[in-house]
């Protein structure tokens, strides 16, 4: 009996770093909040770190060893409005996001152009009709 307790005291030496640092998986959907089609290419992160991960083809995402904790996960795509949830991360966990469309406004855009001439410095060539 007394052999095993090193041996005991070991496992617990070297099992409880694992056990503070635990790590979960985040799974979902993105979806579009009005029709319910799934969004490919979605970017779904983790606030406040470089975790994340895009949706695929149907729209699902997983990112995987995210630390226990409270956390802010957001989700994201060109012609969306972004969506946020903040939950207290203690396992793995499904969260899907049904993301709302917004309209993009771009400025003006002008275009400006000029015709070759005999003095344009560039190669001319006048074809006649």
């Amino acid at each position: 009996m007394n052999r095993l307790r090193p041996i005991g005291l070991i496992l617990l030496v070297f099992a409880l770093p694992v056990m503070i640092f635990a790590q979960a998986t985040i799974t979902g959907k993105v979806t579009d909040a009005g029709t319910g089609r799934t969004l490919p290419g979605a970017n779904v992160l983790i606030e406040g770190t470089t975790m994340g991960a895009a949706a695929d083809a149907s729209g699902n995402y997983l990112i995987a060893n995210v630390p226990s904790g409270n956390i802010t996960i957001s989700a994201s795509v060109i012609g969306y409005e972004k969506a946020s949830q903040t939950i207290n991360l203690t396992g793995a966990t499904t969260i899907n996001f049904a993301l709302e469309t917004s309209a993009i406004q771009l400025s003006a855009l002008e275009v400006f152009a000029s015709r070759a001439t005999r003095e344009t410095p560039v190669a001319y060539s006048d074809v006649a009709k």
